[in-house]
C-alpha cells in the first residue's frame, strides 16, 4: 500500500464512510411530517387508565393540557 503524503489521508477512511453517508442520506427520505407547528403535528394521548400507572396518566394528561391551552380554537 502506498503511503499517504503529509496532505493526504489514507483512502480507507473515504471508503468506511461512503456506507454511512448512504444510510444517512437514504434514510431521511422516510419522514412523513415535514413541517407545521406543533398544533399541526401533536396528537393527543389518550391514558389506559386499567393498565397505565398513576405517573403516567399524570404525564399524559400534562401533555394534553399543554396541547389544549396552545391549540384551542
Amino acid at each position: 500500500m502506498k503511503q499517504p503524503t503529509k496532505n493526504q489521508k489514507p483512502r480507507r477512511w473515504r471508503a468506511k464512510r461512503v456506507p454511512i453517508w448512504t444510510i444517512l442520506l437514504l434514510s431521511s427520505g422516510c419522514t412523513t411530517l415535514t413541517g407545521g407547528g406543533f398544533c399541526e403535528l401533536y396528537l393527543p394521548i389518550y391514558a389506559d387508565y386499567d393498565r397505565d400507572t398513576a405517573q403516567t396518566i399524570r404525564q399524559i394528561d400534562a401533555n394534553n393540557i399543554v396541547y389544549d391551552r396552545l391549540c384551542a380554537r
